[in-house]
């Protein structure tokens, strides 16, 4: 979007910002169910020691995926 490749009916009208939204990043069991907010890093789901002792795969797969923040212009 911020490049304009989109003719300009390919863009919403409005964009909702959901990072101030409480709760989003969190990381927590609900009976036999992880939960995973939308807003959470891969680097903290491979570092959660509830993921890691009772999702080793999801653990390991949020570690090989995690990477630096890149700086956008």
């Amino acid at each position: 979007m911020r490049d304009g490749i989109l003719p300009d009916a390919g863009y919403p009208e409005i964009l909702v910002n959901i990072k101030d939204i409480p709760g989003l990043d969190r990381i927590r069991e609900e009976g036999d169910r992880l939960v995973v907010g939308a807003l959470t890093r891969s680097e903290d789901l491979a570092a959660d020691e509830t993921v890691k002792s009772g999702y080793a795969a999801l653990a390991e797969a949020a570690r090989k995926t995690a990477s630096p923040l890149l700086s956008l212009p």
